[in-house]
């Protein structure tokens, strides 16, 4: 260090007469003192959104010659030149606190804290993408999506940027919070919805148009039941695997071609001749809609960067796919009370085109790598038991026992069986058993599935008792739905807000024991009558099955690590889809089943019999009874399980309330 550095500083008056003195360390010192004072206030305003004030002190720290040109200004003799260098600082705090004011209005309502490169949104909680993981987020500012499962909405996001690029990622969301921006994205939820609605509405939209498309095809009982399940098992069982594809090749691209490809099966399910194709035109739909759910949830967190607003269209999303169940029996009859029944599925091709026509333009691409492969072996080795042990279930229900369906339906238990122990020792599994070690995890997948499977059950077989039993035209029966579709959707909306008052606990108690009591209102019904029991029914059960879908993914994500929430994410919602299926499956197998054992004995299913030439009043009275009561079995059963589920709920959730009010333990 040269010794001109270590000299006494000369009184200020001093500098002036020698101007060829070099700037005094003390002057520096304060001068820098007096930086840091002014970046220290500057940061305590603006908070911790903005970044404005650490890029500055880098850009000095890695510009030495700036700084050293901005000393000598400060130490010149010259006054103007003082006076210049005064209003340039002026300047720059003025910019500053500009920039400080623009970074406010873009994220104000997001809060972000920035340690060490990683920015964090204001929300405690992890939000997860449709393929199910942590949203990404590069330098430019673009949330992208993770990789293994389903989106899940309602909290916060945790976004990754490269090092040095807090900044500009920050700046980035911010520009998302202008007018042009937020109006792109609320448009392009729009036009995401309108898949999402129709995937979710086709799950339910035949169960009143099945007496029509029995009459008009005549499938066997057994074929009834794929026409209507088929499309729920193919959605289910490819959710995830698609899912990860998207992930790879793009979400709004596989968005496109899942589709094109669901209308495609729409235009082949309208005009199908007979039921092999009707039922082969569902398994294509149920293909293309599990192309759909998980890629439109993932192009939301591209839509919507910012943190809040990304939770209010998550939860639009939510609701509107609830409502899409809900609604589809009433679509269904409004639709067949004047067009014959392939228009339930025509009803598609409109908001199909309008998506083709808009999505290019609203939406962004959205594209992200994950460890390993795509395990195709256990995509096809699940698929393939699922369907061969419910084509041997349904198979003796409809016709008896067999050869052919009891071997059937143990092969596809093994495959199940050996599916399940390769995903043990897969290093990244398609769906992760493990994490049903844990009971919070099990009773929340467990929720997304019972009620899914009690409500798809009991829709259907309500939509044939009203209309083949009671004798009510379409219209009417659909009209009849209304109330408890209303409740449900209501309900899944103000859903969130309960819970923060009463915790997940007791809404789950109340999800479980609200559908059950609902479904026992079923059992007053009878051959003369049962509209207002029916009415009764779906609306007090309406309140649980709004309730399942509002809370199952983020209880389930919420009971595992944060680094397995994407798996947990992807099994919650699979097992909404193949609850929806295994409901009509199973619990329609069931009433199949009591129909033969107790019916007359002269068709398969009561719509055939009821359409029996020469039929005598006496005949047609015994297959409504035993119709009837395979309805009430069906319910029972559904009431147990619920029941059941209820009790383990009680026993195996914590109360928080009881934690709260056991005392520390004496450190002593």
């Amino acid at each position: 260090m040269s010794t001109q550095h270590n000299q006494t500083p000369p009184h200020p008056t001093d500098q002036h007469a020698d101007p060829n003195l070099p700037p005094s360390n003390s002057t520096s010192t304060s001068t820098s003192t007096s930086n840091n004072r002014n970046g220290n206030r500057n940061d305590s305003n603006r908070g911790s959104n903005s970044t404005v004030g650490a890029s500055a002190a880098a850009d000095r720290d890695a510009n030495p010659h700036d700084r050293t040109s901005h000393d000598a200004r400060d130490h010149t003799p010259n006054v103007r030149d003082a006076v210049h260098a005064a209003s340039a600082t002026r300047r720059r705090r003025g910019a500053s606190r500009r920039k400080e004011n623009e970074s406010r209005r873009g994220d104000s309502d997001v809060v972000a804290r920035s340690y060490n490169g990683v920015m964090r949104g204001g929300n405690d909680s992890v939000a997860h993408d449709s393929s199910g993981t942590v949203a990404h987020s590069n330098d430019s500012g673009v949330t992208r999506g993770g990789n293994d499962g389903a989106d899940h909405g309602g909290s916060g996001t945790v976004g990754w940027s490269a090092a040095g690029g807090v900044e500009r990622g920050s700046r980035g969301i911010r520009g998302r919070g202008d007018a042009g921006g937020s109006r792109r994205a609320w448009l392009g939820l729009l036009v995401v919805l309108g898949p999402v609605v129709l995937v979710s509405m086709d799950g339910s939209i035949l169960f009143l148009a099945m007496p029509r498309i029995s009459q008009a095809l005549t499938p066997g009982a057994d074929q009834t039941l794929w026409i209507l399940d088929v499309y729920g098992f193919a959605v289910g069982s490819l959710l995830i695997a698609f899912g990860n594809i998207g992930d790879r090749y793009g979400r709004r691209r596989l968005l496109m071609i899942g589709a094109a490809a669901f209308g495609a099966g729409s235009v082949m399910a309208a005009f199908a001749p007979n039921a092999e194709l009707l039922i082969a035109a569902r398994a294509l739909m149920g293909i293309a809609g599990a192309t759909l759910l998980p890629s439109a949830l993932a192009v939301l967190s591209e839509l919507f960067a910012d943190a809040r607003r990304r939770a209010q269209a998550i939860g639009i999303f939510a609701a509107v796919f609830a409502a899409g169940f809900a609604i589809g029996p009433i679509v269904g009859g409004l639709l067949l009370e004047r067009f014959w029944w392939g228009s339930v599925f025509l009803i598609n091709l409109p908001v199909i085109a309008l998506f083709l026509f808009f999505a290019p333009a609203l939406l962004g691409e959205v594209r992200t790598t994950r460890p390993g492969r795509v395990d195709l072996l256990s995509v096809v080795t699940s698929a393939a038991g699922l369907l061969l042990f419910i084509y041997g279930l349904k198979h003796i229900a409809a016709e008896g026992l067999s050869f052919t369906a009891v071997l059937t339906g143990v092969a596809g238990v093994a495959l199940l069986t050996w599916f399940g122990r390769r995903q043990r020792v897969l290093e990244h599994p398609l769906m992760d058993f493990s994490l049903f070690r844990d009971r919070i995890f099990t009773i929340a997948v467990i929720t997304g599935l019972l009620p899914l499977a009690a409500w798809s059950a009991t829709a259907y077989l309500a939509g044939i008792y009203l209309q083949s039993v009671l004798g009510l035209p379409v219209l009417q029966t659909a009209l009849l739905a209304l109330p408890g579709a209303v409740l449900l959707t209501t309900t899944c909306i103000v859903t969130p807000m309960v819970v923060d008052r009463i915790g997940k606990r007791a809404i789950l108690i109340v999800c479980h024991f609200s559908i059950a009591a609902g479904l026992l209102l079923l059992l007053p019904a009878t051959v003369a009558s049962g509209v207002g029991w029916y009415i009764a029914s779906t609306a007090i059960a309406g309140i649980g099955y709004g309730i399942s879908f509002a809370v199952v993914a983020d209880t389930a994500v919420g009971a595992v690590p944060p680094d397995r929430a994407g798996s947990a994410g992807a099994i919650a919602e699979t097992s909404n889809e193949i609850g929806n299926a295994l409901g009509i499956a199973l619990l329609g197998s069931l009433a199949a089943l009591v129909f033969r054992l107790q019916g007359p004995d002269v068709a398969p299913t009561l719509s055939e019999t009821l359409h029996l030439p020469d039929l005598s009043a006496a005949t047609a009275l015994t297959a409504k009874s035993a119709f009837v009561t395979g309805l009430h079995i069906t319910a029972t059963v559904a009431t147990l399980l619920h029941l059941t589920l209820g009790l383990l709920t009680l026993r195996w959730l914590p109360n928080p309330t009881q934690k709260q009010l056991i005392p520390p333990a004496d450190p002593a």
